[in-house]
């Protein structure tokens, strides 16, 4: 199969159970526990599937949605796990207007895992297009201060010749709760 699947998860044992579950079914599986990791990691292999838990540092929607940003990574699919507690209706309508492929509410056993990768993977959905994910960046004119390691992740999805400006996607990164 050579699949590659990048787990983003901020808990480790988390990180190795769906990384045993997936080598199981035949895919190669990295984990990583950030958004940081995720960009350095994506940079040196292109996964074919993301699945990233919605409580990972800058939250799971907001780091997709910074990785559909870079036109490398628009068209990867984007599996979002969530808990149980979450607002599962507002992740939703966040996650659709940035094209995340599947949804898994926790807990999930290994063939809804298996069935949902599979489906995300072969599903032909069109490229994204940066415009439409700025459009729902909402307004551009004032826009918080990035933290360090927001600017960091922003400047590893850019790198010095792309064309992400930071004002530009400023407003997909949360900067007062714990970030």
């Amino acid at each position: 199969m050579d699949r590659h699947i990048l787990i983003i998860d901020g808990k480790e044992k988390m990180r190795q159970l769906l990384a045993a579950h997936l080598e199981e079914s035949g895919y190669k599986a990295l984990g990583v526990a950030n958004g940081l990791d995720a960009a350095m990691s994506m940079r040196v292999e292109k996964p074919d599937l993301v699945l990233i838990d919605q409580g990972v540092e800058m939250g799971g929607v907001r780091t997709a949605r910074l990785l559909r940003l870079h036109r490398d990574y628009q068209h990867i699919p984007i599996v979002l796990m969530f808990e149980r507690d979450d607002n599962t209706n507002e992740l939703v309508m966040e996650g659709c207007k940035i094209n995340l492929h599947r949804f898994l509410k926790k807990p999930f056993g290994r063939d809804l895992l298996r069935q949902t990768i599979e489906e995300a993977i072969v599903e032909d959905l069109p490229a994204l297009n940066i415009d439409v994910v700025r459009e729902h960046l909402g307004e551009l004119s004032s826009f918080p201060v990035l933290r360090p390691n927001q600017r960091r992740l922003l400047s590893l999805l850019g790198g010095e010749d792309e064309k992400v400006d930071i004002p530009e996607v400023v407003h997909c990164v949360e900067t007062d709760q714990g970030l």
